[in-house]
């Protein structure tokens, strides 16, 4: 089954959101998020779980994969909104050469 097949049949899709710095009027940077591209079609898996300590309180962060069979226009720092959960991007790599499948890796933070 190709990822194509297989992006399918799951049925999932994604909103791409890119954030925009701008200043308010005490000229404090604020980060705001548009949507670049909806409803993009893809295959989300949750892979793994971690625990850190960010900032002295502890978080769990779920990992999710995200196939793509085409490129996404998807850069480190984008989010997803997939179903309405919010996910940041950490990475995103061709893993399939010559354009055939590209996977993002994502995180949410709970």
């Amino acid at each position: 089954m190709s990822i194509s097949d297989a992006i399918r049949r799951v049925n999932h899709s994604v909103d791409l959101e890119r954030a925009a710095e701008t200043e308010n009027d005490l000229k404090e940077k604020v980060r705001t998020w548009s949507i670049v591209s909806k409803s993009i079609p893809c295959w989300v898996q949750e892979s793994n779980s971690k625990m850190f300590d960010e900032q002295g309180r502890l978080v769990i962060a779920i990992v999710y994969s995200v196939f793509f069979d085409a490129d996404p226009g998807i850069l480190e720092g984008d989010r997803l909104d997939y179903n309405g959960i919010k996910l940041l991007v950490v990475g995103v790599i061709n893993s399939g050469g010559v354009d055939k499948v590209w996977l993002v890796d994502a995180r949410r933070t709970v």
